[in-house]
């Protein structure tokens, strides 16, 4: 559950990053809607699903650490419970993302464009101070840094049989889990390790939308590298689901069978006949002769 809670934050914040991706300098706007949404929405959108995201692959080490440590804890663990921490994270990281709301402004340029300025962009001498500490600390060190503790004691684990070692679950599925889990994370750290750099060196000063442009390249490839994360979620996700492998193979293997049946579909509609009887009915008859 919690891989397929990751892969839906990760598709909807995929979608969301695209325009950070595409458009190295996204704050000049030809309309005020669009200027208006980016600035107000697509900032507290992309990095509250990212962050969220983050936390649930979180979760998923814990409860895997709890499974090769902890089994008898971890077995204690109810379904409601693990709902109820996804639903308190999230409703305090969008009360948390709120303020990012409501601090950026659009003025308007010559040339009928529009500039829009939020997040680490936004030169604001009260908030920016307060904003760039809490994006590293809440968002990306914090998660970062309990996630690579809890790699270490799953490795630790591999190394010791742990792993082996607890009753009522089968060997290879334990191992797999953990595999998975381990990839996520060190997929995870690798990729918000240029975030983290873009976003702790990032100065704000003449030049592309009010930003050094060293600052806007890295700011560039850090967006990209967390969608290559959140692709990598996506994937892992469908290549852990029995039911979506089973029909992917399923559709690959009647490929062949489908082709030969459109061929023999194609055979029948040139074979058909049309018979036109006015003297009973007055109306279209059409026969059909199968080869």
């Amino acid at each position: 559950r919690y891989i397929q809670m990751m892969a839906i934050l990760d598709l909807l914040s995929s979608f969301a990053y695209l325009p950070f991706v595409f458009d190295k300098e996204l704050c000049l706007y030809s309309s005020y809607t669009y200027a208006f949404y980016f600035t107000h929405f697509g900032w507290m959108v992309a990095d509250c699903l990212r962050t969220f995201s983050s936390y649930v692959l979180l979760f998923l080490s814990y409860d895997r650490f709890l499974g090769i440590w902890y089994p008898v804890r971890f077995k204690a663990i109810k379904q409601k419970g693990l709902s109820r921490r996804m639903f308190i994270v999230g409703s305090l990281l969008v009360v948390s993302f709120i303020p990012v709301m409501c601090i950026g402004h659009v003025t308007s340029q010559p040339g009928e464009k529009w500039l829009g300025l939020a997040g680490i962009r936004l030169s604001n001498k009260t908030w920016t101070p307060i904003y760039k500490p809490y994006l590293l600390l809440i968002a990306c060190l914090l998660p970062s840094m309990i996630i690579v503790g809890l790699s270490m004691a799953l490795i630790i684990g591999i190394f010791k049989k742990r792993l082996f070692g607890s009753k009522g679950i089968k060997r290879k599925r334990q191992f797999f889990q953990t595999l998975a889990v381990l990839v996520l994370n060190i997929t995870y750290v690798m990729c918000i390790i240029p975030y983290l750099a873009a976003v702790m060196t990032y100065k704000i000063e003449k030049g592309k939308c009010f930003g050094n442009v060293k600052s806007e390249t890295m700011l560039f490839v850090s967006h990209t590298f967390i969608l290559l994360w959140s692709t990598v979620n996506i994937i892992i996700y469908f290549l852990v689901n029995k039911e979506f492998l089973k029909e992917a193979k399923i559709a690959l293997l009647t490929l062949p069978f489908l082709k030969s049946d459109l061929e023999d579909s194609r055979k029948i509609i040139q074979n058909m006949t049309i018979n036109i009887d006015t003297r009973h009915t007055g109306k279209v008859a059409i026969k059909r002769q199968c080869p």
